[in-house]
């Protein structure tokens, strides 16, 4: 990574990680559109064709160099171009297509050999746009997931409307930290106000891992709401899907792709479970998916101040889990794996532990 970051300096999981992330959500891209983003350290641009497929592309001309996005003040390229199936470059005027050829020069017969750099992208269930990085530049390792939720407007609200949508700007959000959330279910009580009961390990196999939560939410007003719980898919590092239940049950899917050191940029979706006879989400319900929204500052609040500890005096209660889903995590740093081969967890979180076992 570009940017140091001496509260991560412990951290071994180092440089940007292989997996699927969003790029956008898919109403962000109507067909025409084209936005600057900046992932990975490097900048890209995210269009869409007339046609309607989403594109995933080196920022800068492969002609000359110019940004794709970023043309002359007060004409027609000054935010971007798309025309047709294709991409004008607001310099020269260049074209290329959505495999990255170059497909028109003005004022000349022929094209070039030059390339844009496409990235991997997919298109999930109409909702979001993600895009596929790996440091080494492999292709897909495995295909994105499948949100089962996203294809049944019977049982969810659905209609863009009744979701509740956020795209959080660059935060300082590590990944790492986010996703070992997903195995400590003591910070809920204290960065989210509610109960907590016992956590386990569902699946911890290949690029999915599941965890469940048991707790009793409490509302601001002093109610409590118990046999609640929590269900948390990590589909590589960049994408969490949450099945919340106890009040009103909701899902909620969570981009969070890196954009440079360890800022990300960070997009929430929450939908509600549909009611009989109720076309539309009650104001309760919509006032928890609302609310859902927000969870992620609370989170981002607490980490953009917190130092990584690669081996923390763990409790005998937690040390088991937390190993678990650091072995997960460094799959997907390549670094790591052509360094010293999968590493041992007990070196990445406990040979220093002050905990007696």
């Amino acid at each position: 990574m570009s940017v140091q970051d001496a509260l991560m300096a412990e951290c071994p999981f180092v440089g940007y990680p292989t997996g699927w992330f969003v790029a956008a959500w898919s109403h962000e891209l109507a067909p025409g559109a084209i936005e600057p983003r900046r992932y990975f350290g490097t900048d890209l641009v995210v269009w869409r064709s007339a046609s309607g497929e989403a594109v995933v592309m080196d920022a800068h001309c492969a002609h000359m160099g110019c940004h794709l996005a970023h043309g002359a003040k007060g004409r027609p390229h000054e935010h971007g171009l798309v025309v047709g199936d294709s991409v004008q470059c607001p310099f020269h005027g260049w074209r290329w297509d959505a495999a990255g050829h170059n497909v028109e020069i003005p004022n000349c017969e022929r094209t070039s050999r030059a390339r844009m750099r496409v990235w991997p992208t997919r298109e999930l269930h109409g909702r979001l746009i993600v895009v596929w990085h790996d440091a080494l530049g492999r292709p897909p390792l495995w295909e994105p997931p499948v949100i089962p939720e996203l294809d049944d407007p019977g049982g969810w609200y659905l209609e863009p409307d009744d979701c509740a949508w956020r795209r959080v700007g660059d935060l300082r959000l590590p990944n790492v930290m986010l996703l070992e959330n997903s195995v400590d279910p003591a910070h809920v009580r204290f960065v989210h106000g509610s109960d907590i009961g016992r956590g386990e390990i569902i699946t911890a196999d290949g690029p999915v891992f599941r965890s469940r939560i048991k707790l009793t939410y409490r509302s601001r007003d002093g109610r409590s709401f118990e046999n609640g719980g929590i269900g948390v898919e990590l589909w590589g590092m960049g994408l969490i899907v949450t099945r919340l239940s106890g009040i009103h049950d909701i899902f909620q899917v969570v981009g969070i792709t890196p954009t440079d050191g360890w800022n990300v940029d960070a997009r929430v979706l929450n939908v509600a479970q549909r009611a009989p006879d109720h076309p539309h989400p009650s104001p309760a319900a919509r006032a928890v998916i609302d609310h859902q929204l927000y969870a992620i500052d609370e989170d981002a609040s607490v980490f953009e101040h917190t130092r990584y500890r690669a081996r923390p005096p763990f409790l005998p209660e937690e040390r088991d889990d937390f190993r678990v889903v650091r072995r997960w995590i460094s799959q997907f740093y390549p670094s790591l794996q052509q360094l010293t081969g999968p590493p041992d967890p007990a070196e990445l979180d406990l040979s220093a532990s002050g905990v007696e076992r």
